[in-house]
């Protein structure tokens, strides 16, 4: 399934693309997230509302239906099934049920309230990323922030991605290792082909999977950490841009 900014969600299924019909029209605006949960819901995020696609039970919550905030920007499902919603304006929301939810936001002391990202490591803990820094969450209480305060370079992360050892944080000034005892930066000078790091993934392989300004970065988790325990290791990247097929070396997200 995917879908562009101007409303439209289509199946990409080989190489055919076809319509995808909707029972409730996806708004004429930036579409910047879809998201299937465990119920086999389609949660669909926009800067015209967020879009929940579940046959007659379809809706659109937006300002005019009493949502905090009309420009959404991800949606999340938990470890325990709760469907969380990161926005620009409002913070962090988690819904109780389809009619009613929570808010989390910069009066309950998130760092802002415009998430850039939500992720969940091997405690439960939700870890959301926003422009003024990391958020470590349990029970709709923040219970833990980092920020340049703790050696990280910037403030501003596009994504985070918990691991065993380390959370990854990806921003404009590189591939970040944050633990408890380190924070290592990988950027130009630690042998990045560019400081500008949008998204973070990781395969079944071990392999993570970085969407850049200048092409697609891979390179071995284990060889990261390596190369955090020697700081003289030489990094070993996989890059892909034009010259492997890509239309444009420019990569957002995956």
């Amino acid at each position: 399934l995917v879908g562009n900014e101007s409303g439209q969600l289509n199946i990409l299924k080989g190489d055919k693309i076809t319509p995808f019909e909707t029972e409730v029209k996806i708004p004429f605006a930036r579409l910047k997230h879809l998201f299937t949960d465990s119920k086999n819901r389609i949660w669909v995020s926009t800067y015209g509302g967020l879009v929940l696609l579940d046959g007659k039970n379809s809706r659109i919550y937006n300002i005019e239906s009493g949502f905090p905030d009309n420009f959404i920007r991800q949606v999340y499902e938990d470890n325990y099934g709760h469907i969380w919603v990161g926005t620009k304006n409002a913070g962090l929301i988690r819904f109780k049920d389809a009619d009613s939810w929570e808010t989390l936001n910069i009066d309950k002391n998130l760092t802002s309230n415009y998430i850039m990202s939500i992720a969940e490591n091997n405690k439960n803990q939700l870890i959301v990323g926003t422009i003024s820094g990391i958020n470590y969450i349990e029970n709709m209480n923040v219970v833990k922030t980092v920020t340049l305060d703790d050696n990280l370079p910037s403030n501003f992360s596009f994504a985070t991605l918990p691991t065993d050892n380390y959370l990854w944080i990806a921003s404009n000034d590189g591939l970040t290792a944050y633990s408890e005892d380190t924070t290592v930066v990988f950027n130009t000078s630690r042998g990045m082909p560019s400081n500008i790091i949008y998204d973070l993934m990781l395969d079944r392989n071990g392999n993570l999977w970085m969407p850049s300004e200048k092409s697609i970065l891979m390179a071995s988790l284990k060889d990261l950490e390596d190369c955090i325990n020697q700081p003289d290791k030489p990094l070993k990247l996989k890059q892909f841009n034009k010259s492997h097929g890509m239309k444009n070396n420019h990569s957002l997200g995956g």
